[in-house]
């Protein structure tokens, strides 16, 4: 085999394993193996058989669970060396914190395994001073000696059928639970005199024994807690029914491989490759052929831990395995691709009218002044694309297909996994559709389909580029080969030029009526700025900035966009054919309406995500002895808290944009479809209910009604006169615009009441729904104030809409009435109509008032507030 470069003559002497074997060793060993935030090595050295010249090693190398990557790194460097000086004679063992083997722990009559650490050049360790420490033992014992481990001195480490030594300083506790056998005991009471008489205590600390079953045993157990009882012990591992597996680790091709072998013999193995055998449960063994390469008894190792771990994948949302990244990274965008595919065909399906682009703005500006109401101009023809845009699309599509096509092809050849060449080809494709898609259907506006794309493509790169960092920083991973960490940084940078431009393109482009030098002086810019413009409103800040430093006029506000201007949206809102004014409004409104849920909804989930981020922050730093995984695992976090943050601010935007539009658009169709029947009507005088108004008079004679039945009346009894029309336009039109506006709150608050009671159960478990036994008890009242709120309200239009009819009327025969002398008779019509309103009000009032009331009881500044504010609003009703 190849060796390290050394001298032509060794003296043992003058190596770091001068006294390794010898009984000066011993106590250096134990004092190194025993600290948990580091990684050691032991030595075994031994003959087969008494009769053998030749010595065998066994190399164990033991990871603590808080093990830098200095220390590893260091340690995986002395290994080589180690390895190397002994011609490869040494059997290496991976000794896991928890998990040493029998062989391991056989070495040391007592092991003894510790927190903090020994004083090093990567770790600097002040120990406490004897008498002021706070330190749990549990003491078990093991095939040749006894093992004691130091624990979290809390309730959650006191597990049935061990030892317990509590050392207080001054005194040290020894509990002996049920479970523990005699060899336990008594070797435990053997290293608390140790402790009791170590260096430092002068003989003050008093050592006492309690049984689990015995006297005194509350006074340990009370010491965790009150109520601190044992766990159970911990469940055996489960026999694997897994069958062995072989793989194949060989660099004869230039690149290490790592490749399964079934079926698999012993005529398998080959002296010039190394080899890793997983015989589950027991233990992973690597093999060694002795024509391996250097590279390959070097990685034999770091492949053999990267198996353990891909072992114990949690499944396919484990990121911890690069083949699980690499899949996301492929599966993500191939998927995107065959929806678009799929919907992309000329497929024989009816499009419904529903989730459909309302008016679009080549149709806004096709509706001219000099065009008929009625008459819509061809939309105009599409301008010639822009050809730089195609040609980066073009030329980083075709050179991304024919890398992955590359790869995917020599994976084929060289036997590789199958998984990694589906991966390649599936990647292929994905950005063939992004070439085909530029070639087949150019265009100089937004390719919405290919953004998305591209943006699960960016996802899967960065995905992949970030899990080659955190495995180096975490893992300590060697970096791949130059020419795959260069490709990986390069697919990165593609992915991210190609969204640039993408951000870049317009959304629109103006037509003939539009002169592209008024937009954004005369013409509004939303229509017709870029993406990135859309996505942060940068559009709106030339307004903004203008007028910060001058008096804007009406010249300097642009004029509203054309898919949301009066005439353009009634134009198109007479023409849809549907039984109902209802049905008309929702068809036209759908897409917005739908777009304002859906991100409504996406922004209560993004919403949520921060608090849940932050939790699994707090929980991975959360530590006295945090891992360089969980600070790793802390910063991912903080940075999907950040994208989850900017993710709810753009939802927000966005739906708030859908909504207003619908809710504009609502508010012009409603008034021009209220005006447009009024003009069709026969009588506008405002006595159009006058015969029924007379056969009511007629029917009164014969039956009365009473008082009360009067005063609960819901129904407005005016007719369609002109106040009741300029009321609707002016008031009922806009209240139904701003409810629109404000719908999400209405379909948003279950969502966030969902999702913030799984939060909460899981938190503070069912006492979490004690709050939802008050809301219960509460609805009868709440439906109460509800009927009551909408009779009120009834009622209170039903008045406004008879004293407009009055004013209206007044207004438009004040000539006749001033020639008449009938002042008094109006003036005494008006003020009863006003005072009908006025009732009305004070109604609502009364009952606001209250409601206000206890909203400021369960403040407890409830009375005072209750009655300053009544009183202010009946002298403002009186006025």
């Amino acid at each position: 085999m190849a060796h390290l470069t050394k001298p032509g003559v060794y003296d043992i002497q003058d190596t770091n394993i001068a006294l390794l074997g010898s009984d000066a060793c011993i106590p250096h060993i134990l004092t190194e193996v025993d600290v948990e935030a580091i990684v050691r090595r032991s030595m075994q050295t031994y003959k087969k058989t008494p009769e053998s010249k030749a010595f065998s090693y066994d190399l164990h190398f033991w990871l603590g669970r808080e093990t830098t990557q200095d220390e590893a790194g260091t340690a995986a460097y002395k290994t080589v060396e180690l390895d190397d000086h002994l011609y490869g004679i040494p059997v290496q063992y991976r000794e896991a914190q928890g998990s040493e083997s029998p062989r391991f722990l056989s070495y040391f009559p007592t092991f003894l395994s510790l927190k903090g650490g020994v004083s090093t050049g990567f770790h600097h360790v002040s120990a406490p001073p004897p008498l002021n420490v706070h330190k749990l033992y549990r003491v078990s014992s093991s095939a040749s000696g006894l093992v004691v481990r130091e624990v979290a001195p809390d309730a959650s480490s006191l597990v049935r059928a061990d030892v317990y030594l509590l050392d207080l300083g001054n005194k040290v506790w020894q509990f002996n639970s049920a479970g523990s056998v005699g060899r336990e005991k008594f070797r435990a009471a053997e290293f608390a005199r140790g402790i009791a008489e170590g260096e430092g205590r002068k003989g003050e600390c008093e050592v006492v024994v309690y049984d689990e079953n015995g006297p005194g045993a509350s006074t340990f157990l009370s010491f965790f807690g009150s109520g601190t009882t044992l766990l159970p012990p911990y469940p055996a591992p489960e026999a694997s029914l897994a069958a062995p597996t072989l793989h194949r680790l060989s660099d004869a091709s230039g690149t290490p491989t790592f490749t399964p072998i079934s079926p698999f013999s012993r005529d398998s193995l080959s002296s010039s490759d190394a080899f890793i055998l997983d015989h589950a449960p027991s233990a992973v063994y690597v093999w060694l052929g002795k024509d391996a390469s250097l590279g390959e008894r070097r990685l034999a190792g770091e492949y053999a831990q990267r198996y353990l771990h891909a072992s114990h994948e949690d499944g396919p949302f484990d990121f911890h395995s690069g083949c699980v990244r690499s899949a996301w990274s492929a599966l993500l965008p191939f998927t995107l691709v065959v929806v678009l595919a799929f919907f992309s065909l000329p497929l024989p399906l009816k499009t419904p009218h529903l989730l459909k682009t309302y008016l679009t703005l080549d149709e806004s500006e096709g509706l001219t002044p000099e065009q008929s109401d009625n008459e819509l101009v061809k939309p105009s023809s599409p301008t010639k694309p822009t050809l730089w845009h195609g040609i980066v699309f073009v030329s980083i599509g075709l050179l991304e297909t024919l890398a992955y096509l590359t790869h995917g092809s020599y994976l084929l050849i060289t036997s590789a996994p199958l998984q990694n060449t589906l991966i390649s080809g599936a990647l292929a494709l994905s950005w063939a559709y992004t070439l085909l898609r530029t070639v087949t259907r150019p265009t100089q506006t937004v390719p919405y389909d290919l953004f998305a794309v591209y943006i699960t493509l960016f996802a899967g790169a960065l995905i992949q580029v970030g899990g080659v960092m955190y495995d180096h920083a975490v893992f300590g991973d060697n970096w791949p080969n130059a020419a795959v960490l260069a490709a990986q940084w390069i697919n990165l940078g593609a992915t991210a030029g190609v969204l640039g431009v993408v951000l870049g393109m317009p959304l629109a482009l103006p037509g003939r009526s539009v002169n592209p030098e008024e937009i954004g002086l005369s013409v509004s810019p939303e229509d017709y700025t870029s993406l990135f413009g859309w996505i942060t409103f940068s559009w709106v800040y030339p307004l903004v900035q203008r007028g910060r430093y001058t008096t804007l006029s009406e010249n300097d506000v642009w004029a509203l966009s054309p898919t949301i201007q009066s005439r353009s949206i009634f134009t198109k809102f007479v023409g849809l054919s549907q039984p109902s004014l209802l049905r008309k409004l929702f068809i036209a409104n759908s897409l917005d309406l739908f777009l304002d849920f859906f991100l409504t909804v996406v922004s209560v989930v993004f919403n949520y995500a921060s608090p849940f981020f932050l939790k699994r922050i707090l929980d991975a730093i959360d530590s006295t002895s945090p891992t360089p995984e969980s600070r790793a695992q802390a910063y991912i976090y903080a940075v999907l808290a950040f994208v989850c943050s900017l993710c709810k601010s753009q939802a927000d935007v966005q739906h708030l944009w859908c909504g207003r539009r619908a809710s504009t658009r609502m508010r012009s169709e409603l008034m021009a479809s209220i005006y447009d029947k009024a003009l069709k009507r026969k009588d506008f005088s405002g006595i159009v209910d006058r015969e029924k108004k007379a056969k009511e008079e007629e029917s009164s004679s014969t039956k009365s009604k009473s008082k009360k039945d009067e005063e609960k009346s819901d129904e407005a009894k005016a007719g369609a006169d002109v106040g009741k029309i300029v009321n609707l336009m002016a008031g009922d039109a806009n209240r139904v615009s701003n409810t629109i506006s404000g719908s999400y709150f209405i379909y948003g608050a279950p969502f966030e009441i969902l999702i913030a009671s799984i939060f909460l159960y899981n938190l503070l478990g069912i006492s979490a729904f004690a709050g939802f036994v008050v809301l219960l008890l509460g609805w009868p009242l709440n439906s109460f104030i509800a009927r009551r709120s909408v009779r009120i309200q009834k009622g209170l239009l039903g008045a406004r809409d008879r004293r407009m009819g009055v004013l209206s009327e007044l207004m438009g025969a004040v000539k006749f009435i001033k020639f008449f002398a009938w002042e008094e008779k109006w003036i005494d019509r008006v003020m009863e109509m006003r005072a009908a309103e006025m009732r009305w009000m004070v109604k609502g009032l009364f009952f606001f008032a209250n409601q206000l009331g206890g909203f400021f009881d369960a403040l407890d500044l409830g009375p005072d507030i209750d009655l300053y504010h009544l009183v202010l609003y009946l002298c403002d009703a009186r006025k």
